[in-house]
């Protein structure tokens, strides 16, 4: 065996941790990949906006809100996912300030939960839950100085709005008309196949993808204890 992909969540609870950080350090160790499949993390499109973004192309982080259902762990996973890889911070550095369960629209065990976090420099991060039974929804709108960075459509769709001077009010400043760019969901799969296979290929498969995605999994548990305590249970 070189390597594992697992589907998500690997980590279920906290209590897992230990053993998966065990479990990641003997497969290092071994020479042998993990990987778990957070599917945007192969999206070439959103890897391109986030090394825009780390540019400084579009100025400082202002604030972040994310809009999701579905479940925390399941969906909310890939949501924090992609807001800590186009951040680029360590998924620990997500503190939350707030959070409550809003509705049970996928499990008992995962529950959709509103929640606001704190990154460094003070630029909260707000998730936002939708219900399910209605409609699937993944969006974030990411608030930079210069303007506006929207992914939509579960990440088939970007969208900027570049601040421009007010056509109508002398002195101000607003964001312009939505330009579009297409997502790269759709390729991101056979993308994950194609890198694993590489690394497979050159012989130095790694579990740095896995390391990073756990550490997101710890964060939805802190999130979930932390709205668990808050309703006393």
């Amino acid at each position: 065996m070189r390597g594992v992909l697992c589907e998500k969540p690997l980590a279920l609870g906290s209590g897992d941790m230990a053993k998966i950080c065990s479990l990641m350090d003997r497969l290092e160790d071994q020479g042998r990949g993990l990987w778990i499949n957070y599917t945007r993390d192969w999206d070439t499109a959103l890897a391109a906006l986030s090394g825009e973004i780390a540019s400084g192309a579009w100025g400082r982080f202002l604030a972040v809100t994310g809009r999701y259902n579905k479940g925390l762990g399941n969906n909310g996973g890939h949501l924090l996912g992609l807001i800590t890889q186009v951040l680029q911070i360590a998924p620990a550095l997500l503190v939350p300030i707030f959070a409550q369960v809003a509705r049970m629209d996928f499990s008992t065990d995962d529950p959709s939960i509103d929640a606001v976090l704190r990154a460094p420099d003070n630029c909260l991060v707000h998730l936002i839950s939708t219900d399910a039974t209605s409609y699937h929804h993944f969006e974030i709108d990411f608030f930079l100085e210069k303007g506006i960075v929207s992914v939509e459509d579960s990440g088939y769709r970007i969208v900027t709005r570049s601040a421009e001077d007010s056509p109508r009010h002398p002195g101000y400043r607003e964001v312009g008309s939505r330009q579009e760019r297409s997502g790269g969901l759709a390729g991101a799969m056979a993308n994950a196949f194609a890198s694993i296979a590489s690394e497979l290929t050159l012989g130095a498969p790694g579990v740095s993808q896995a390391r990073r995605m756990v550490q997101v999994e710890a964060l939805v548990t802190t999130i979930r204890d932390f709205a668990q305590k808050k309703q006393g249970k």
